[in-house]
């Protein structure tokens, strides 16, 4: 489990898509909307995340981000989780969202984000037990790109060679493994 800001959760999102991974689970540490239903120690996927192109901010520039998580495999997990803040008929808070019948039907939430917030709302788990990109700075990041930038000369250079050699078998292999290390490179916003 790995502590994560907006933008830490934005790039293992972006960064698994472009690998066809699996999506990124996330566990609340604080609502990030405090009407919404996730709350603290929810689980739920995140499953979207785009730019809203309707808001920039006056003072700073920057966009808002809606983020998407669907948390329809972590119900019960959840409702185990949901307190008691919704009001009953005597006025006093003793419901919990299902309760009171405040759960999304879709099994969806959206909140909407600046990509530039740094508070740790999350944290990214581990599901499959496979190893969890996450980057503790701007410094590792960078250096994240500039490795997949090597990968990808090389893999230029064997798509280069085989083809010079008229060995279009592992022209096309060298191809394809440039290709992934392209798309993981989208996703970091860089184009080769």
């Amino acid at each position: 489990m790995i502590d994560a800001t907006v933008e830490m959760v934005i790039d293992e999102f972006n960064y698994r898509l472009a690998l066809a991974m699996p999506s990124t689970t996330v566990i609340f540490h604080k609502p990030i909307f405090e009407d919404g239903y996730l709350d603290i120690g929810m689980k739920a996927k995140l499953v979207g995340v785009r730019p809203d192109v309707s808001y920039v901010g006056e003072e700073t520039g920057e966009q808002m981000w809606l983020l998407e998580f669907d948390f329809s495999e972590f119900v019960e997990f959840n409702k185990q989780r949901e307190t008691s803040d919704y009001y009953d008929s005597h006025g006093n808070p003793t419901l919990t969202a299902t309760e009171a019948g405040y759960v999304p039907k879709n099994r969806r939430e959206e909140f909407y984000v600046m990509r530039t917030d740094d508070t740790y709302y999350f944290s990214i788990l581990d599901e499959s037990e496979e190893n969890v990109i996450y980057f503790e700075s701007k410094e590792e990041r960078d250096m994240a790109v500039r490795g997949l930038m090597d990968l990808d000369a090389l893999f230029e250079m064997r798509v280069n060679e085989a083809g010079a050699a008229g060995d279009a078998h592992h022209a096309v292999i060298a191809q394809k493994e440039r290709d992934v290390v392209a798309k993981a490179l989208k996703a970091f916003g860089v184009d080769i």
